[in-house]
């Protein structure tokens, strides 16, 4: 069983050039347009606050006194970034240790592994950030965050790789790789990673998302660190002063716009590439 890759036939698809043309737009705001931005969007009264979007502010100013034609960027390019580092952190890990507990020929270690992860996937995980994220507040940092979330996250995703390596491992191609002398590490990466890659980018993309909501709703507990412009700490300071029952709606409801926005056309283009680009065929 192998695959071939058709890139031309998603050009024919209605649809997938709209998402992906959404997406990039999305990333080319958030990572290129804030590179040209005059001021920190962190900063405070640096405009008129409380104004409703306006050809001059087209989404209007936060009750501190930020444009939030600055700040919606900033914050998605914050949390993709954490997002995306978080990604793969946890399908590194998780393959690692579900390749741990599927190919060693020690049963020891087999079993080891295997019962760390399924202890791994029983404990909650966001008790667990939202300790470590209050007591190394004062150093976080973009990058940090990101790796904490991948140690966290990585857990269900290891333990579904773990079930397609137990089946994959008793193929006769992963056997005939074994009975020619490759190593472990040889029939990783030559016979199994090609095989399981759409799983991959899958489970990156669900370790992704999931760091997504987990810094948002974390911010929202103020366990962020809240000087950082993100969508979970935009929306923080939102609910902070009543934003909603003030009439400021668009301090909350432009961020989840973009976030829902992006969100949506990542899955969209994922699942795309994932249904048209790898298409399988049998090898006779």
């Amino acid at each position: 069983m192998t695959y071939k890759y058709n890139f031309k036939i998603l050009l024919t698809k209605t649809t997938f050039p709209i998402w992906l043309g959404i997406l990039i737009f999305l990333l080319l705001f958030s990572f290129v347009y804030t590179r040209t931005l005059p001021i920190n969007p962190g900063r405070w009264y640096y405009t008129p606050s409380r104004l409703p979007p306006s050809k001059e502010y087209p989404l209007g100013t936060t009750m501190l006194g930020q444009n939030m034609v600055y700040i919606v960027p900033e914050a998605l390019k914050n949390t993709i970034t954490i997002s995306a580092i978080g990604g793969c952190v946890g399908i590194l890990i998780a393959l690692i240790l579900a390749t741990a507990a599927t190919l060693p020929k020690s049963n020891i270690i087999r079993n080891s592994f295997a019962y760390f992860i399924d202890v791994m996937c029983m404990i909650p995980g966001f008790p667990i950030l939202m300790i470590v994220l209050y007591a190394w507040r004062a150093v976080l940092t973009l990058p940090l965050i990101g790796v904490i979330f991948g140690l966290i996250g990585w857990t269900f995703t290891a333990r579904s790789i773990r079930g397609l390596l137990e089946s994959l491992k008793t193929r006769l191609f992963i056997q005939l790789s074994y009975f020619s002398g490759a190593s472990i590490l040889d029939v990783l990466v030559k016979d199994i990673v090609p095989y399981i890659l759409r799983y991959l980018m899958v489970g990156f993309i669900n370790i992704m998302l999931w760091s997504v909501g987990q810094e948002t709703f974390l911010s929202l507990f103020g366990a962020m660190k809240i000087e950082m412009v993100t969508i979970g700490t935009t929306i923080y300071w939102a609910l902070q002063y009543q934003a909603l029952f003030l009439g400021c709606w668009w301090w909350i409801v432009f961020p989840i716009i973009f976030l829902v926005i992006f969100i949506v056309s990542l899955y969209k283009v994922v699942m795309w590439i994932d249904t048209y680009v790898f298409v399988r065929r049998t090898m006779v």
